[in-house]
């Protein structure tokens, strides 16, 4: 995902885990499938030459395409941070949430730097047991420090609040459980 930082490989975690049951799974293929929709609406709604060039020196913007697929990438946060599948679904709504206010339009540069910044903010909102940003970054294959400044970033852009009210909350739980079940 940057140049000076590792590509997401499992070569320094050394705990053992559990593998993901079926529901889980079908969770993580319902999201990376929407979030890949979204992104294929996007190229053909917008200028999409002028949106790539206007957003590449967002930071949320990689130089390059990471040479793995979202599912892959939301498989592998799953499993090495062990966070609750309402986690994931509230790393959605922050996704969502974020492109809300900033206007930003998702492509495959940024998707996965929006992953591990609303994930991250997720995890330190929703979860009991928080790791250390050394474990999160090397699991995003981002550097700590480059993973910091995104979560700066996105903290700063959804104006602190993360807050995710019950009715929204199943809102987006009931559209996946719909979505989980035609698949």
């Amino acid at each position: 995902m940057s140049q000076n930082c590792s590509s997401p490989s499992t070569n320094n975690l050394n705990k053992s885990f559990k593998s993901l049951n079926k529901s889980y799974l079908q969770l993580i293929n319902v999201i990376s499938s929407i979030l890949e929709m979204m992104i294929e609406e996007n190229k053909k709604l917008f200028n999409y030459r002028l949106i790539l060039h206007s957003q590449a020196k967002l930071i949320f913007s990689g130089k390059s395409l990471p040479n793995f697929s979202l599912f892959d990438y939301l498989k592998r946060i799953a499993t090495y941070t062990e966070i609750n599948q309402s986690t994931l679904i509230i790393s959605l709504i922050y996704i969502d949430k974020f492109c809300e206010l900033t206007k930003l339009i998702l492509t495959p540069y940024n998707i996965h730097r929006l992953i591990c910044s609303s994930v991250l903010c997720a995890i330190k909102f929703n979860e009991d047991n928080i790791l250390k940003t050394k474990y999160y970054a090397e699991i995003f294959g981002v550097c700590c420090k480059e993973l910091k400044k995104l979560e700066n970033k996105f903290t700063e852009m959804v104006d602190f609040n993360f807050y995710v009210n019950q009715k929204l909350f199943l809102q987006y739980n009931n559209y996946l459980l719909k979505l989980k079940g035609r698949n």
